[in-house]
């Protein structure tokens, strides 16, 4: 939703009864939020047209392909479509964004294999691996210390992943690899499950406790109803792995509670 939020906060420059401006407008409001972006189209729908100067938008429509939110990171498409907008116009005018009713959308995005590895091996992504230090099992080789190095991700058909990694032992540079394999499903809507989970550390599986563990906090995690106390509800439509990347189709609504907590303003 954090293009949708971007959007809504730039609406107070486009309260203009020059309509025929609003999509470019629109598009370009959105275009200096981001890093980059190859195509970005927005189209601001409205019936009547004077509706916009009450704070009222009859659809929003984006399109977006090659979209970099932050360094490093790519979004290969991403297509948003919402309902009707509405926006407390007092607010507005004071440069505030508060919804005055819920508001639905849908989304869908697209992220290829070679983008997402191209992003775990972008400096950001890269500094915060080598901050990154963990215990693994009690005992006198795996209490050391490691360091994560050389993620890579290789997407699999059928609602499959898998990721490699490197442990370094910053003590005796002993080096660890790491592979996890897992399928996917959707759960009621609200929950992608692993499925068939294993992980092998120098080819050899770890303890079913501990992959349970890990498991668990992971699902967990991808459990969208922990977003809303926060006034968003979101449902998986669809998820799909192939061998370049996946695709997911969300369903939102969101609250007017969702701008005000997020202080946008």
């Amino acid at each position: 939703m954090e293009l949708i939020s971007i959007l809504l906060t730039s609406l107070l420059a486009l309260l203009s009864p020059v309509g025929i401006v609003v999509d470019q407008l629109a598009t370009n409001a959105l275009r200096e939020q981001l890093v980059a972006a190859d195509e970005l189209a927005v189209r601001v729908d409205n019936a009547p047209s004077y509706q916009l100067l009450q704070g009222k938008v009859s659809h929003i429509r984006i399109a977006g392909r090659g979209l970099v939110p932050i360094d490093g990171l790519r979004i290969a498409r991403i297509d948003v479509e919402t309902d009707t907008v509405d926006l407390d116009i007092g607010r507005l005018q004071q440069g505030e964004v508060l919804l005055e009713a819920p508001f639905q959308a849908a989304v869908n995005i697209e992220l290829t294999e070679a983008d997402l590895n191209q992003f775990l091996i972008s400096p950001a992504v890269t500094e915060q691996l080598s901050d990154l230090r963990f215990n693994l099992l009690p005992g006198s080789r795996e209490a050391l210390r490691y360091q994560l190095k050389n993620p890579r991700l290789d997407f699999i058909s059928g609602n499959r992943l898998r990721f490699q990694v490197q442990l370094e032992d910053t003590i005796s540079s002993e080096t660890l690899s790491v592979v996890a394999e897992t399928g996917f499903v959707i759960a009621g809507g609200a929950q992608l499950e692993l499925v068939e989970p294993e992980i092998l550390v120098d080819d050899s599986p770890v303890p079913r406790r501990i992959l349970r563990q890990v498991v668990d906090g992971v699902n967990q995690n991808l459990s969208l109803e922990q977003i809303e106390a926060s006034g968003v509800t979101a449902r998986v439509l669809s998820f799909e792995i192939d061998d370049d990347g996946f695709a997911l189709a969300l369903f939102a609504q969101v609250e007017p509670i969702f701008l005000t907590q997020a202080g946008i303003n």
